[in-house]
Order: structure tokens, then C-alpha cells, then sequence
């Protein structure tokens, strides 16, 4: 999932968030009324949705529509830090290369580890090589 699409939808229902009680993934669609809906297309719709359901940024619950029962979600407000963490404008350091740093770290800490041994025990065979020479020479 592009970042910056969630990123644009998240912040196009959070904006919205006092114009509805309940969501269902179709208003991020051609097929809501609103002349100011985002237009993606249902299967990015529904990953949105998916991912903000993962995220507990919005909770499902069902309503009854012409006597039938629909799935819907409803806006999880206690949540409000991580709203505004995913609505908040991020720069190139936030989108790109902080996720790089984690992934690297994650991916390469036993490496860092065997460079510091590596290091370590060097250090160890030149002080151990001096005082060798220094006692038996």
C-alpha cells in the first residue's frame, strides 16, 4: 500500500470525521455522492480500510439499513495521537529514510555485532602481542 495514498485518505476522514457516524470503505470511491471524494478505486479502498482496521484507528460494528444489516466502521477517537501521527504531513526523513534505518537496523544488527567482535578481539591481540613481547622477547 502506498503511504501517501493512506496518508491522503486517512486525513480525507479524519476531516470528516463529525459528518457521519459510520464508514464503509465505498466512501473513499466514485461511488460516494460527495463531489469531494478521493476517487480510488475499491480494492485500494478496502486496503485502506483494512490497514486502518489493523491500527484500531476504526472499529467494526454493524447498522441496520432498510431493515437489512450492513458491516461498517466507526471512527476509534481514542486513538487520537495515532490520527494525527498518520494525517500529519510527513517529509522525505519520516517516509523514506527513517523505515530505511529501521529495516537496515533490524536486518543487520548481527553484523554490527560480529564487526564489534571483530574490533574487540583485535584490540585484544595487539595488547596481548605487547605484552608477550615485552616479557619474553
Amino acid at each position: 500500500m502506498n503511504e501517501k495514498l493512506l496518508q491522503e485518505a486517512a486525513t480525507w476522514i479524519w476531516d470528516r470525521k463529525d459528518k457521519a457516524d459510520w464508514w464503509t470503505y465505498l466512501v473513499l470511491t466514485p461511488e460516494n455522492p460527495d463531489p469531494e471524494n478521493l476517487g480510488i478505486l475499491r480494492n485500494q479502498a478496502l486496503q485502506i480500510f483494512t490497514i486502518l482496521e489493523e491500527r484500531r484507528l476504526i472499529l467494526p460494528s454493524t447498522e441496520i439499513i432498510n431493515n437489512r444489516l450492513y458491516p461498517v466502521f466507526k471512527l476509534n477517537f481514542n486513538t487520537n495521537k495515532e490520527w494525527q501521527d498518520l494525517t500529519s504531513k510527513k517529509g522525505i526523513w519520516k517516509l523514506h529514510i527513517l523505515p530505511f534505518l529501521k529495516w537496515s537496523f533490524k536486518k543487520s544488527w548481527l553484523f554490527i555485532i560480529w564487526v564489534i567482535s571483530l574490533a574487540i578481539a583485535s584490540g585484544l591481540q595487539v595488547i596481548t602481542k605487547k605484552i608477550i613481547n615485552k616479557f619474553w622477547p
